[in-house]
């Protein structure tokens, strides 16, 4: 999954996702994925000493 704020997209169920601007309810949901998402992409600088 990938989280973009100006477009929708797929999520792991196959379902499509608005766009995190587009959004009008479950909205903490929707940026706890993607926070989720930004953080498995970025793993590797969250975790770098």
């Amino acid at each position: 999954m990938r989280a973009r704020r100006h477009e929708a997209w797929v999520d792991e169920n196959g379902e499509l996702v608005p766009a995190l601007k587009d959004l009008k309810y479950d909205i903490g949901n929707m940026l706890n994925k993607a926070l989720a998402a930004v953080e498995e992409e970025n793993d590797a600088l969250l975790y770098a000493e």
